[in-house]
This record gives C-alpha cells, structure tokens and sequence, in this order.
C-alpha cells in the first residue's frame, strides 16, 4: 500500500514538474510567433543592431510595442514564464547560442519595460535621453565598454533630462548590457522571472508631470473667478 502512495506522489510530482518545463512544442510556438509578430518589425538577421536603430525612432518603437502586445497575446503568460530563460530559449530555431539567447530575452525585457510600464514617460524623455546619451561613447565590445558607456550616458541624462530619465537609461543600459558577446554581471542568469532590473532605481515610477505651483495657482484663481462671476 505504502508502495502505491509513493508510485502516485511520484507520479503526481513528475506532473507537476512537467508543468513548468519549457516543451518542445512550446519552443515551435516561440518561433511561429516571433515570424508573426516580431519579425516583420525587426528582422531576424542583425536583430540587435536593427533594434538599438529602432528604439531611437519613435514611430518604429510604437510598431514594435504593438507587435511586443501581440506577441504575448500569441505566446501566453504561461509559456513566456516556463520558456524566456537563457537554458530553453538557445534551443528556439532561430536563437544559435547563450549569446542569441541573452540578446533576445534582453530585448524582449526592454520592450517590456518600455512599453508597459513607462510608455508615455519614455516617450516624453526619447529625445533628450538619446541627444544626452548619443554625447558619450558607445562600446558593445564587452562588459567594461558598455558599463563605461552606461556611467557616463546615465549621469549626462540624470543631470540634464532629470531622474525619471536617467533611471529609464539605467535600466535601459543594464539590460544592453546582457547583449555584448562577453557574459557581464547577472546576465548568466538572465530570465524574464528575474525583477533584478525593478530594484535598480525607482525614480521612474510616479514620475507623472508636475506643474509648478505658480501655474496651479493660476488655474485654481480662473477657475474660482469663472465660478463666483458666471452667477
């Protein structure tokens, strides 16, 4: 009997471990809705370049949020979760190595970060994160030369742009970061499960428009005039 009970535990336990392993069927799935979804946005080939060009563009970047939308919406909260880590995605078709694997889940968090949780943010600080940004050197080489860059770009942008900014580029950079050729810190075990990313700054969260009190106060007295005299 107790032989039974444990046949089943085994059983039950093998199930549930089943369930969180990325399939083979889930991986065709990952490549069906990239060609579906991504791919005709940024194509496969040079993917990293032709997205660090993409990203500057606003009108390019709102494509990719849509195809981003659409893509989760094909793949499904589920398979994103057992799948998106560095081990199963470098058995997709169309990701050759560790290397692919990092660019591709390093892009899919930025797109996630950009498109989701600060959209309209991003979009109000794209021009002066990339003119501050575009004054310093950009090596994605290995990991000195793009925390280099990273240092100089996000203390240009935090001082002329503001904090909400220079946060977005920090976490912006630390990501890039997980796509130059040599491994950097944290990258190895790169994961969309991982939230290492939210803790590195939090300026960007709340960082909705302010308006000078002057200006409220303005506004404030209109309004209290409009109401006193229109009785």
């Amino acid at each position: 009997m107790k032989f039974l009970v444990l046949i089943s535990l085994a059983v039950i336990f093998n199930n549930i471990l089943a369930l969180d392993l990325c399939s083979d069927a889930d991986k065709a799935k990952i490549t069906t809705c990239y060609n579906a979804h991504i791919f005709p946005i940024l194509p496969n080939k040079d993917f990293r370049d032709n997205y660090l060009v993409a990203i500057r563009n606003e009108t390019k970047f709102a494509e990719i949020c849509v195809g981003q939308k659409h893509l989760d919406e094909c793949l499904g909260g589920p398979l994103i979760q057992r799948c998106f880590n560095i081990e199963d995605l470098k058995n997709v078709t169309f990701v050759d190595n560790n290397f692919d694997a990092r660019i591709f889940i390093g892009i899919y968090l930025q797109n996630v970060y950009g498109c989701q949780k600060v959209p309209q943010l991003f979009k109000d600080q794209r021009t002066c994160i990339f003119y501050q940004g575009n004054l310093c050197k950009k090596d994605m080489s290995n990991c000195s030369s793009i925390n280099t860059f990273s240092k100089c770009a996000v203390e240009r942008v935090t001082k002329h742009c503001g904090k909400p900014a220079g946060c977005i580029l920090k976490k912006f950079t630390t990501l890039e970061s997980c796509y130059v050729p040599e491994v950097c810190l944290g990258c190895d075990s790169l994961n969309v499960n991982n939230k290492a990313i939210d803790a590195l700054c939090h300026d960007d969260l709340n960082s909705g428009i302010r308006y000078p009190a002057n200006i409220v106060i303005v506004v404030v007295t209109t309004l209290l005039s409009y109401l006193f005299c229109s009785r």
